[in-house]
C-alpha cells in the first residue's frame, strides 16, 4: 500500500515538472512502512514532493557540472548544449551553491 502511494506520489510530482518519475526502491518502500505517519497520506504526499524536487535538481546540477566538465567550462557552449541561454545556466549554478550552503 504504501508503496503504491510512494510511487503515485511520485509520479504525480514528477509529471508537474515534466520529469521521469522515481521508483520507490523495496528498502525505501519498508522505511515508509515502518514510519509512524501522524499526518497519514498528506504527510506523506509532501514528503514526495520534497523528495522528487530536491532528488531532481541534483540529478540536474549533476548533468550541468558534466557538461561544463566536458567543455572545461565554457559556459556559453555548455548553455548551448543544455538547451538553455547562458543567464539561466548562472541562475541554476548560483541557485546551487545558495542551497549548499
Amino acid at each position: 500500500m504504501m508503496s503504491d502511494d510512494c510511487n503515485a506520489f511520485a509520479r504525480k510530482f514528477a509529471e508537474e515538472t515534466n520529469r521521469t518519475p522515481p521508483q520507490c526502491s523495496d528498502a525505501a518502500a519498508q522505511a515508509l512502512r515502518n514510519y509512524y505517519w501522524p499526518g497519514n497520506v498528506r504527510e506523506l504526499g509532501n514528503l514526495m514532493q520534497r523528495l522528487v524536487v530536491v532528488a531532481l535538481a541534483e540529478v540536474e546540477i549533476e548533468h550541468i557540472r558534466n557538461v561544463l566538465a566536458g567543455v572545461d567550462g565554457n559556459k556559453t557552449r555548455a548553455a548551448e548544449i543544455l538547451g538553455i541561454d547562458r543567464k539561466t545556466l548562472r541562475e541554476k549554478l548560483k541557485q546551487h551553491e545558495s542551497n549548499s550552503h
